[in-house]
């Protein structure tokens, strides 16, 4: 449960173990599990019905400036551009994750602490199917006003 956090679990709640599992935004909310332990279905088009993502996309690990996939745009996958930070330079040297293309159709954000350098909020896997079933799958409840 604790693995890569620098904690153990036992240290008692609000003793730092909770650290690396949150992420506080600049409105001063905090998340839990931003990048969790798992991936974690993602619907492809935000605000109608659920749509598949692209299915023409190299099936391998791929560095974010780097993909190639289609009509698959950079603001379909990428966040916003920080101040400072050149967009072609987004990698996993800033912590994003990576692209794995596939066939699948299902998009799924995050990853589990075993893909390393490819998983994070931002990391993309399009390589499953909506009916795969894995142990480090899962989803993550969001509400729509």
């Amino acid at each position: 449960l604790y693995n890569g956090t620098g904690n153990t679990a036992a240290q008692a709640m609000g003793s730092g173990k909770e650290q690396r599992r949150t992420f506080t935004l600049s409105n001063g909310e905090v998340i839990w599990d931003l990048a969790g332990n798992i991936f974690e279905w993602t619907d492809w088009s935000l605000g109608s019905a659920l749509a598949s993502g692209p299915t023409t996309c190299t099936g391998a690990w791929t560095e974010f400036p780097s993909v190639s996939c289609g009509a698959l745009a950079a603001a379909d996958y990428m966040p916003g551009n920080p101040a400072g930070v050149v967009a072609a330079n987004y990698n996993t040297n800033y912590g994003l994750g990576r692209l794995y293309g596939g066939a699948g159709g299902a998009a799924l954000r995050g990853g589990a602490w075993s893909y390393g350098a490819d998983a994070s909020a931002f990391a993309l896997l399009l390589f499953y199917g909506p009916s795969s079933v894995r142990t480090d799958f899962g989803f993550r409840c969001v509400y729509r006003p």
